[in-house]
């Protein structure tokens, strides 16, 4: 029942709870921005990408049907880089993965690598 009243009490409570308001806001990252000094650099370097890390793991006890404890890890980098100026272009394109496995018990624990990606892609125009 306590709970049941607490839950109900945080509802309640966070219909009273409001953030900023939007129109001020945006107003104020207008003016901001037409305070601000123009950029006189040229940017000739483009450069994105992205990457992920994803970490699982399973581990049994008691479990009459067997299983195997297990650790994984997935890492990926994906990076793009991009010079461009006049007539000249050179694009540069980077692509990594790794992943591991650990099977079994810490101390007899068995390594398998699971994904493995290395590839640079390079074009001039």
């Amino acid at each position: 029942m306590r709970t049941i009243t607490l839950c109900l009490l945080s509802l309640m409570l966070t219909g009273i709870l409001y953030a900023q308001d939007i129109k001020t806001v945006a107003s104020g990252l207008d003016k901001a921005k037409e305070e601000a000094p123009p950029d006189t650099v040229k940017h000739h370097w483009k450069f994105g990408g992205f990457g992920s890390l994803t970490i699982n793991q399973a581990a049994y006890s008691n479990w009459a049907a067997g299983g195997t404890n297990s650790i994984d890890a997935t890492g990926m980098l994906n990076l793009k880089l991009r010079y461009s100026k006049n007539k000249h272009s050179w694009s540069n394109l980077l692509d990594a993965a790794y992943g591991f496995q650990l099977l079994g018990k810490t101390e007899n624990a068995r390594y398998n690598k699971t994904d493995d990606k290395l590839e640079y892609t390079t074009a001039y125009s």
